[in-house]
């Protein structure tokens, strides 16, 4: 037996059952003397065309899904051979199902056996470079996995276990979508009078970006990107419910076209649920041309289909060769009585993590919106914040306590942070050489600021395993750093004893081999309950409470 490589296709934990403790709820853990306490299964998509589930207490595959788009593919289907075939090139890989994917798992309480069960286990995803389908499918019993859809943007078609769904002919916004890198952000919308579980993805992947030397400067709104959009659809038949695309501005329609959106999406979608009533109402996302969006969804009830959602241009970024691959993080903030957004947002060519030739130097960006708190957002007299740039914000390194007031106020739109150096000394400016390629993490410190987490990756910085002439070893070096929201200061910009220093106001964990990550955990010491980071900076954070979920999945 054979299993393909792991590459870009994260692990994914569906828990089917959980016993819990009568007395405090608490979901137990599975030990030697009661190992049935939980089902626990590991999902994860392979280069060689198949997506596994496996029992995690025991190891055992429950079952394989290949699609049947990969057994048609003369070329796809190669990955499939045994390990003594001679299709060996690595100049052209195959990537199979190399993309991340999410679940939507929902329990019922089983009083007799003290147990969570799942009632509705469903597990989303894409194919990222081995294709450009999304596939839904019902895991709720592995032994026998149901189909549920396939989102082909080949054929722009939907094929559905729900007969209504299917679909032969073609839809031209779905045939404009890319690969399928997008890990799918699943939420509930009121959508048609009905309030509807959909799976929320951006457009994908441009080819065109496997050039090293590719700029998007000759992308235009009549010849745009593949996958320059963000589409919405029914999580459980995979109909197209709303999308918003490349095209002359169009907004009365559930096809939505907005001339600024030209480059691919590749990133997870943020979601926001304003108002707490469990429906999402903003989703924010960043392209390849350095743009940052918002999408406002009207979920009141009485909203035309064709009225449900606008989107908005944030900030623009293109000039200076800006690309996030990355979802952007976002944290509420107060000041004054008045609420807000920062959205943190970085860049980096994860196309090429390599290139030293970008043009411009990556930033780390912070982007106020206070629109989110306003009740008349959908008034069409409502004033949004648009199309921010540089020249809006202050650089990161130039606050100071005579010019925080600025952000404060909003008369600065947030703040960016160069980023060129990891190390002691910077790399050559405008070349792009240090880079953010994976996500961001946001932790409340205080009621006054939170912590805003960023690995960047270098190929300059060496590792303890720098490549020789005898081993392919580890090119570069990643490190945390550690920035301050809202106003790149660590502390109550209205305390005098508010440090300003630079060297107060970020800090860089210990670089680790190659290109990194940044998670968070939690433990208990000494009776309190903490929160680490993975890799550790050396903070650790307080909780008050212990939150006992009952609904798990990710939103």
């Amino acid at each position: 037996q054979q299993m393909g490589g792991v590459l870009h296709s994260d692990p994914l934990l569906v828990t089917l059952e959980g016993k819990y403790d009568t007395t405090t709820g608490a979901i137990l853990a599975n030990t030697t003397a009661a190992p049935n306490n939980r089902k626990d299964y590991i999902v994860t998509g392979t280069m060689q065309g198949l997506l596994h589930m496996v029992d995690q207490s025991t190891g055992k595959e429950a079952f394989a899904f290949l699609p049947n788009e990969i057994v048609q593919d003369t070329a796809r289907r190669d990955a499939l051979l045994d390990a003594s075939n001679t299709q060996t090139t690595t100049t052209h890989p195959y990537y199979g199902i190399d993309a991340p994917w999410a679940s939507w798992v929902e329990y019922k309480v089983n009083t007799t056996s003290n147990k969570f069960e799942a009632n509705i286990a469903n597990i989303y995803g894409g194919m990222r470079m081995g294709g450009s389908s999304y596939y839904g499918l019902n895991v709720k019993d592995p032994t026998d996995p149901k189909f549920l859809f396939q989102i082909d943007p080949v054929s722009g078609t939907i094929k559905s276990a729900t007969s209504a769904a299917n679909t032969t002919t073609a839809n031209a916004a779905i045939q404009a979508m890319g690969q399928s890198w997008s890990k799918p952000t699943l939420a509930k919308i009121r959508f048609g009078n009905s309030v509807k579980k959909v799976m929320i993805v951006g457009g994908g992947y441009d080819s065109v970006y496997e050039s090293n030397t590719y700029q998007p400067t000759s992308v235009t709104t009549a010849s745009p990107n593949k996958g320059a959009g963000v589409y919405i659809f029914d999580a459980t038949t995979g109909a197209l419910l709303w999308n918003v695309r490349a095209g002359a501005n169009n907004v009365a329609t559930t096809d939505v076209k907005n001339a600024n959106l030209k480059y691919s999406v590749v990133s997870e979608i943020k979601a926001f649920d304003r108002d707490a009533d469990g429906l999402v109402d903003n989703l924010y996302f960043g392209d390849l041309g350095g743009q940052v969006f918002r999408v406002d969804l009207n979920n009141t009830y009485g909203t035309t289909a064709a009225n449900f959602g606008r989107v908005n241009r944030l900030a623009d970024f293109s000039a200076l060769n800006q690309r996030f691959y990355e979802m952007p993080s976002l944290s509420i903030h107060e000041r004054n009585g008045s609420r807000f957004g920062a959205i943190g947002i970085a860049s980096g060519n994860r196309s090429f993590p390599l290139n030293v030739s970008n043009g411009a130097d990556n930033r780390i960006y912070a982007l106020y919106d206070y629109d989110i708190a306003s009740t008349n957002l959908f008034e069409s007299t409502f004033t949004k914040t648009s199309d921010i740039t540089e020249a809006n914000m202050l650089n990161w390194a130039d606050i100071v306590s005579t010019n925080v007031a600025d952000l404060a106020t909003n008369t600065k739109k947030g703040w960016y942070y160069v980023l060129r150096k990891t190390g002691t000394s910077n790399e050559t400016a405008n070349t792009g050489t240090v880079k953010s390629l994976n996500g961001y993490l946001v932790v409340g410190n205080t009621a006054k600021f939170s912590d805003f987490y960023v690995s960047l990756y270098n190929p300059n910085h060496a590792s303890s395993q720098q490549p020789d002439a005898c081993t392919g070893g580890i090119t570069g070096s990643s490190i945390t750093k550690r920035l301050c929201l809202p106003y790149g200061v660590c502390g109550d910009i209205d305390d005098s004893s508010t440090s300003f220093n630079p060297d107060d106001r970020e800090n860089n964990g210990d670089p680790k081999d190659g290109i990194g990550d940044v998670q968070a955990g939690g433990f208990v010491s000494g009776g309190q309950n903490l929160i680490t980071l993975v890799p550790g900076n050396g903070r650790n954070y307080k909780t008050t409470k212990v939150f006992q979920s009952s609904n798990w999945y990710e939103r």
